[in-house]
C-alpha cells in the first residue's frame, strides 16, 4: 500500500470534497441565486462585474442591499457565465471545485500539527460535513467557500514570510496582504483574517525564524481601508436589513435571543443532521428576557474559549480550530451588534475547522496500533455519516420549488417559509390558499410589520376588509414612523371610505417624522383628498422636495404661495407650518423671505416670526 505523504492526504481529502458534492451538478437556480446571478446583468459577463466593482453585492433590480460588498464574488460568476453562457451546472461544479480547494488548504494547513494520517482525518471531516451543504450546493454560498480559501492561503503564505530570511521573505508578505484583501473582497467576515493570522503565529511563536510586525501594520490598515469603501458602499444599507429575530429589540434583548443560539451553533458543528434552510421565528425564538439556556450558554462559551486558550501548547490545533470557528462566527452572531441572519449554517463553513480539528487530533493521540484502529474506525463512521447526511441533503438546493415547499414541510414553524409559499400561491392564482398562508406567518411572528404590505392588499382585494385594516394597524403599530405602513393603513381607510381617519394617520406619522420626505408627501396627498386648503398642501411637498435633494422645485413651490400669504397672516395653522420652512425660504430665497414679510405688515398682522 503506498505510503501516505502530506501531498497525498491532501489532495484525497481534496477528491473526496468534489466527489461528495457531485449530486449538486444537477441543481438549478435557488432563492438568492436567481436576483443576484441569473437575472443579475453585473454576473453575466468579465466586464460588467468589473464595472460593478464599486457597487453593492445585491442588484438594485432587487431592491434588497443588506449592506454586502463582494466585488471578487461577482468577478467569478462573470467568469462562469462567460465561460458556460449561464448554465447553472457550471456554477455548481465551480462551487464544488472551490470547496475542495478549501479542504486541501485545510490539511496543508494542519500537517504543520498532525501526521499525514491525522490531517487526512480533518480534511475529509470537513470536506463531508453537513453544515457546509448550504454554502457549497447553492450558488450564491461561494462567498462563504472563498473567504475560507483566501483566509486559509493567508496562512499557509505568512507562515513561508515567518520562516525566511529576511532578504528572501518580501514575496510571501506580498502574498499574504494580497490573500487577505481578496478574502474581505469575497465577504465581510474576511475583517478577521488579521487575526487568525495573528493567532496563527502566536501558536508558532517558538519555531520562527523572522518576528517582524510590518505584517500586521500593513494587514490592520488594509483592514481599515476595506472597512471604509465597503461603509461607503453598501455598510449604511446593513440596519435596513437586520434579522427580523432581534430587529427592534434593546441590546439585553437582542442578548436573550441570541445567546441561547450558542447551542444550536454547537450541535450544528458536532451533530449536524437536523438542518434549516433559515433560522427566521421561531424556528429560532425570539426572546426578550435572560433566562436559563442563556447564562448556561455565556458559562459553556466562555468555558469552551478559556480551555481552548489553555491547551495551547499541548495541542495547539484545538486553539486554532476553536478560536477561528469563535472569531468567524462573531460578526453574525448578534452578540456585538444586530446582524442580518439569526443563524445560517452557511456561516458556520469556515467554524467547521473546530470539530474537523478535533477528530484530526483524536486520531494523533491514539499511541498504541489496536487503539488506533479503533479511533480510526470511530472516525470513519462519524465521517461516513455526516458524508450519508450531506449527500441526501445536496438536492434540497435543486430549485426554488424544492426548496419553499421542503422548508416548509421540514419547518413549519418558520414564518418567513409561509411567505415563500404565500408568493408562490399568489403567482399560480390561488390568492385564497395565499392569504392562509400570510395570516399564518402574521401569526405565528406577530412582530414583523413587513408582512402586511404582502397581506393587506391580498385581503382588500378579497373584501377581507377587517382583515386588512386590522393588519395595517399592527404593522403601524410596530413602526409607528414608517411612512410606507402609514401609506398602507390610510390607503386601507380611503377604501373604506374613512377620508378622516387616512388624514389622521397622515398627521399623526408627521408629528413623529417631521423631517421624513414619505411622510410629507403622504400628508400631502391626504389633505388634497380631504379638500383641505391649496397652501397646506404645497407647503408640505414644497418641505419635501428639499429634503429630497430638489431645491428648485422646492423654491418654486415657495414662490407659488405668495399669493396665500395676504388675508392668512393670522391663520394659526399657516403661520405654523409656514414658519417650520421660513429659514430655508430666508437661505434660499431672500427675495421671498422679504415678499412675505411686507406682505405680512401690510396686512396689519402677524405671525410672531
Amino acid at each position: 500500500m503506498p505510503r501516505l505523504g502530506p501531498l497525498r492526504a491532501a489532495l484525497l481529502a481534496g477528491l473526496v470534497a468534489l466527489v461528495i458534492y457531485a449530486g449538486a451538478f444537477r441543481n438549478g437556480w435557488a432563492l438568492d441565486d436567481t436576483p443576484i446571478v441569473a437575472e443579475n446583468p453585473a454576473a453575466h459577463s468579465i466586464g460588467a462585474a468589473v464595472d460593478a466593482a464599486f457597487e453593492p453585492y445585491w442588484p438594485e433590480s432587487a431592491g434588497v442591499n443588506a449592506g454586502m460588498y463582494r466585488p471578487f464574488v461577482m468577478l467569478t460568476y462573470g467568469i462562469d457565465w462567460t465561460l458556460s453562457g449561464g448554465s447553472p451546472a457550471w456554477f455548481h461544479v465551480s462551487n464544488a471545485i472551490m470547496h475542495a480547494v478549501a479542504t486541501i488548504l485545510v490539511v496543508l494547513v494542519v500537517l504543520r500539527w498532525f501526521p499525514p494520517l491525522g490531517a487526512l482525518a480533518a480534511g475529509v471531516t470537513f470536506a463531508v460535513h453537513p453544515v457546509h451543504v448550504e454554502a457549497v450546493a447553492n450558488v450564491v454560498g461561494r462567498a462563504e467557500v472563498l473567504v475560507t480559501v483566501w483566509i486559509l492561503a493567508a496562512v499557509l503564505s505568512a507562515r513561508r514570510y515567518r520562516h525566511h530570511e529576511h532578504n528572501r521573505s518580501g514575496v510571501w508578505l506580498v502574498l499574504t496582504i494580497a490573500f487577505t484583501l481578496l478574502a474581505m473582497l469575497s465577504k465581510e467576515a474576511g475583517v478577521i483574517t488579521v487575526f487568525v493570522l495573528a493567532l496563527d503565529h502566536f501558536l508558532d511563536i517558538g519555531k520562527t525564524n523572522t518576528r517582524r510586525a510590518g505584517l500586521y501594520i500593513y494587514a490592520a490598515a488594509l483592514t481599515l481601508g476595506w472597512f471604509y469603501v465597503w461603509r461607503a458602499i453598501a455598510g449604511g444599507f446593513v440596519e435596513s436589513t437586520i434579522a427580523a429575530n432581534v430587529r427592534g429589540l434593546d441590546a439585553a434583548e437582542r442578548l436573550a435571543t441570541a445567546l441561547p443560539v450558542i447551542w444550536d451553533v454547537t450541535r450544528l458543528l458536532v451533530w449536524p443532521f437536523e438542518l434549516a434552510a433559515d433560522y427566521n421565528p421561531m424556528v429560532i425564538p425570539r426572546r426578550t428576557e435572560l433566562g436559563i439556556a442563556a447564562g448556561a450558554a455565556v458559562v459553556f462559551g466562555v468555558a469552551v474559549v478559556v480551555l481552548a486558550v489553555i491547551v495551547a501548547k499541548k495541542a495547539p490545533a484545538i486553539t486554532f480550530g476553536v478560536l477561528v470557528a469563535v472569531a468567524s462566527y462573531a460578526p453574525t452572531s448578534n452578540l456585538f451588534f444586530s446582524s442580518g441572519v439569526a443563524l445560517a449554517e452557511r456561516t458556520l463553513y469556515l467554524a467547521a475547522l473546530a470539530p474537523a480539528l478535533a477528530l484530526g487530533w483524536v486520531i494523533t493521540r491514539a499511541h498504541s496500533p489496536r487503539i488506533l484502529r479503533a479511533t480510526a474506525v470511530a472516525v470513519a463512521v462519524l465521517c461516513t455519516a455526516y458524508g450519508v447526511r450531506t449527500f441526501t441533503r445536496t438536492p434540497f438546493w435543486k430549485d426554488n420549488r424544492t426548496v419553499i415547499v421542503e422548508d416548509l414541510v421540514e419547518h413549519p414553524e418558520n414564518f418567513r417559509a409561509h411567505i415563500r409559499v404565500a408568493r408562490v400561491l399568489e403567482q399560480l392564482g390561488d390568492s385564497t390558499a395565499a392569504l392562509g398562508h400570510y395570516v399564518t406567518a402574521a401569526s405565528i411572528f406577530p412582530y414583523e410589520p413587513l408582512i402586511a404590505p404582502m397581506l393587506v392588499p391580498l385581503a382588500s382585494s378579497l373584501g377581507r376588509h377587517q382583515l386588512a385594516l386590522r393588519e395595517a394597524e399592527r404593522s403601524l403599530g410596530l413602526e409607528p414612523g414608517n411612512p410606507r405602513l402609514a401609506l398602507q393603513l390610510a390607503g386601507v381607510h380611503l377604501s373604506n371610505g374613512d377620508s378622516a381617519s387616512a388624514l389622521a394617520v397622515a398627521r399623526s406619522v408627521l408629528s413623529l417624522v417631521p423631517d421624513e420626505p414619505g411622510a410629507l408627501l403622504l400628508y400631502a396627498d391626504m389633505l388634497a383628498i380631504t379638500g383641505a386648503p391649496d397652501w397646506k398642501q404645497q407647503l408640505s411637498r414644497a418641505r419635501a422636495e428639499w429634503l429630497l435633494g430638489r431645491p428648485v422645485s422646492a423654491t418654486q413651490r415657495w414662490g407659488f404661495l405668495l399669493n396665500a400669504v395676504v388675508g392668512t397672516g393670522t391663520d394659526p395653522a399657516f403661520c405654523a407650518v409656514w414658519g417650520q420652512n421660513l429659514g430655508l425660504v430666508r437661505t434660499l430665497r431672500s427675495d421671498l423671505y422679504e415678499s412675505v414679510m411686507e406682505e405680512e405688515r401690510q396686512a396689519g398682522a402677524s405671525c410672531g416670526w
